[in-house]
């Protein structure tokens, strides 16, 4: 890849990390738009109902895992960085191939090319 090429991706990389930071710093604040700190600061659980209660932790529940998902894909950034480095960005992981610029623009911290991420079983599909 030519310098400027790789300077693109290190932006795009750089606002995909940027926007997902602001996120997760946006769902972790109380008054944020995460669910789980608005219902987690109830006074009493009296008057609520057992399924409302079963519902709230349902939402904090999905709420923690979705901030997961969040900080893993930095995390994934943080490796894509990493290889624009060292040189080996934009190479699939599994064959050694290089990743379609076109994918790599929509989703710039990409590890596998279009026919290994086609191969990839899912986890629906295994017996």
């Amino acid at each position: 890849m030519d310098k400027e090429k790789l300077s693109f991706f290190k932006n795009r990389l750089d606002e995909e990390k940027i926007t997902l930071e602001n996120l997760v710093k946006r769902m972790k604040n109380p008054q944020g738009i995460g669910f789980s700190k608005e219902y987690s600061t109830e006074l009493s659980s009296y008057d609520n109902h057992p399924a409302d209660l079963g519902t709230d932790m349902f939402m904090m529940e999905q709420d923690k895992g979705l901030i997961n998902k969040l900080e893993d894909t930095i995390y994934e950034i943080e490796i894509s960085k990493e290889n624009l480095a060292n040189g080996n960005y934009g190479l699939c992981n599994s064959c050694g191939e290089k990743i379609d610029e076109e994918r790599l623009k929509l989703i710039p911290y990409l590890k596998l090319c279009i026919e290994c991420s086609n191969e990839k079983i899912s986890l629906g599909e295994r017996e």
